[in-house]
């Protein structure tokens, strides 16, 4: 646990340097969930905001070679990838209580508060999503590191996000009410969508701990 809090704060303090970046980051997110409105958008905002600064690390360790670092240190390779995962995840759990924040504060103030049931439910689906683009995202860099697998490892949250602006242009005002589809469905979704999201993270976990090693190998 002692090798895994150290290996977390050596990334924390890595990325500490381009903290007006990530202000930036936030600002930006802030912006386009408060213009969206509807609780569904803020939160996925949350998740969206998770998985660009999951990246942050491997560009910064790429750019300053890191790795180099990381291999003398006292800390078993495995423990740095599983601490990727679990600051990762600590960051989600922060953009979430402020997304949770925000989207309550506009919903009040348009005088149409969600209820419980909803909120968690919308929880649920941004935590899905976050595992997913994380997921899909992480193992990719510890593949082919930042530089050469930043495009592959965006790929999904390009596809997704054209997907869903295709899809609203075309449906128009035929596009399914997301919000309501969600809200008539909490006690069946929560419990599918919180369960499928860790699996998956435990997954690509288990993935990136062999891809490390194998890179790791071939550095030999």
């Amino acid at each position: 646990m002692t090798g895994l809090v150290a290996a977390v704060r050596l990334d924390v303090l890595t990325v500490r340097p381009y903290a007006r970046q990530l202000l930036l980051v936030v600002a930006a997110v802030a912006w386009i969930a408060l213009m969206s409105g509807p609780p569904t958008a803020v939160v996925a905002s949350g998740s969206v905001f998770a998985a660009l600064v999951a990246a942050y690390p491997f560009a910064i360790g790429d750019k300053h070679d890191l790795d180099t670092l990381r291999a003398v240190l006292p800390v078993a390779r495995g423990t740095h990838v599983r601490a990727r995962y679990a600051g990762s995840l600590a960051l989600y759990v922060v953009a979430l209580a402020v997304c949770v924040a925000l989207a309550l504060g506009t919903s009040v103030a348009r005088h149409t508060p969600p209820a419980l049931g909803e909120l968690g439910t919308v929880v649920a689906v941004g935590y899905a999503l976050y595992a997913l683009l994380v997921g899909l995202q992480l193992p990719v860099y510890y593949a082919l590191g930042y530089t050469r697998g930043r495009m592959v490892a965006y790929l999904p949250l390009v596809v997704l996000s054209a997907a869903v602006a295709g899809s609203a242009a075309v449906l128009g005002d035929r596009a399914p009410d997301l919000d309501a589809w969600l809200t008539t469905r909490p006690a069946s979704l929560v419990p599918a969508l919180l369960v499928g999201g860790t699996a998956l993270l435990v997954l690509s976990c288990a993935v990136s701990l062999r891809l490390d090693a194998r890179r790791a190998a071939q550095q030999r």
